[in-house]
């Protein structure tokens, strides 16, 4: 039979306490501008993410279905070079959001 004794289990509730306590304070920390700014970014990504897989698969279908006719194999390529850019471009968009989330956070 197992026994806890009152010491082990104040022990136990006190630390979860505090645990609890710093996740709430250091989520209070991220309020604000700066919290509301990487909250969209963190969404518009996974946006961005499920699009882009989507659009590529759709395009490798348009290649398979092409059958070697040229000018449908063009307009695949054309949409595959437009959706690299476009992954490109929401990658970096996040990447700008978070130096600036870093950097208006360290200068608080």
């Amino acid at each position: 039979m197992l026994v806890f004794s009152d010491d082990l289990l104040d022990d136990a509730y006190n630390t979860s306490d505090e645990y609890v306590t710093d996740v709430v304070s250091s989520s209070k920390d991220a309020d604000g501008f700066a919290g509301l700014l990487s909250g969209v970014a963190d969404f518009l990504l996974v946006v961005s993410a499920v699009l882009g897989v989507t659009a590529v698969l759709f395009v490798g279908i348009m290649f398979v279905l092409s059958a070697g006719d040229d000018s449908k194999m063009i307009k695949a390529r054309k949409m595959l070079f437009y959706i690299g850019g476009g992954i490109i471009m929401a990658l970096s968009s996040y990447a700008i959001v978070q130096i600036i989330q870093s950097i208006s956070v360290s200068t608080l």
